[in-house]
């Protein structure tokens, strides 16, 4: 149990929407915007995949409603969007109901929220010998897509100038001068989230992706002064969290609008 669960969740919740902000911010497109409909919040990036318009129904809040719910997928829908609604456990069971009576199934993109509540001090565990670890901005870009295998639409979305925001900071672990593991911290308040995770196949199982998150870490620490460090992990992650201190805190469950071959 972290020192205060309420507090690491509300962070969470703070910390991925700014995120997805920090998108639509950089993305500039004119349909952009961000607005709250009760304790739901919505945030239009512009993007063509559903999951960057996401809106966030996060807080354990009361107030929290299927109404509010919906409201934030007909307007971000209004502006020609695609969207996915992120929900969180512990809220309304009707909210889960009143989407699929609205044609939203749940996808396998959802996962774990988890926390390292605080983090801790002094120098992470030593990383494989055979590692050389980087962080900074779009100096790594090349190397950083290629270690997440990101294609053409993923280099637009976190093109240089999202690498450069002073919110941001991405982190490469090159093994024999290939690029192997990569993992990005982004900063709010006194919380650093991390994102976009990713080892190569062939180098699985030996260490690069737990020390490609604890240099993301320790950078976000360098460049924010961030106490706590959340994130969301997929179920084959969870383990590797676990071991270095993160708990679990909640889950989320993402929808989106069916379509013909579900």
């Amino acid at each position: 149990m972290t020192i205060d669960e309420a507090a690491d969740r509300a962070a969470a919740d703070r910390n991925l929407a700014d995120a997805f902000d920090i998108v639509r911010l950089h993305l500039a497109d004119p349909r952009g915007g961000r607005r709250r409909f009760g304790a739901v919040e919505a945030i239009a990036t512009g993007h063509e995949l559903a999951f960057y318009n996401p809106v966030l129904a996060l807080a354990l809040d009361p107030s929290s409603a299927a109404a509010d719910v919906l409201a934030a997928v007909a307007w971000v829908e209004s502006l020609g969007l695609a969207t996915a609604v992120h929900l969180q456990s512990g809220l309304d069971p009707s909210i889960r109901a009143e989407l699929e009576e609205g044609g939203f199934v749940a996808d396998d993109e959802g996962g774990e929220v988890m926390a390292l509540s605080p983090i801790p001090t002094g120098l992470p565990p030593p990383p494989p010998p055979d590692a050389r670890l980087r962080a900074g901005g779009s100096e790594l870009a090349a190397d950083w897509y290629a270690a997440l295998e990101g294609g053409d639409r993923f280099q637009r979305t976190f093109h240089a100038g999202l690498l450069d925001d002073p919110h941001v900071r991405i982190a490469v672990a090159d093994v024999a001068g290939e690029p192997v593991a990569a993992a990005a911290a982004i900063g709010s308040g006194d919380t650093l989230g991390i994102y976009a995770v990713g080892t190569l196949e062939h180098a699985r199982r030996r260490g690069y992706g737990r020390a490609v998150t604890w240099t993301a870490i320790e950078a976000g620490v360098l460049a924010w002064g961030s106490t706590r460090a959340i994130l969301q992990s997929s179920e084959m992650g969870v383990a590797m969290y676990r071991s270095m201190g993160f708990e679990s805190i909640a889950t989320i469950a993402i929808f989106k609008r069916r379509t013909p071959e579900d």
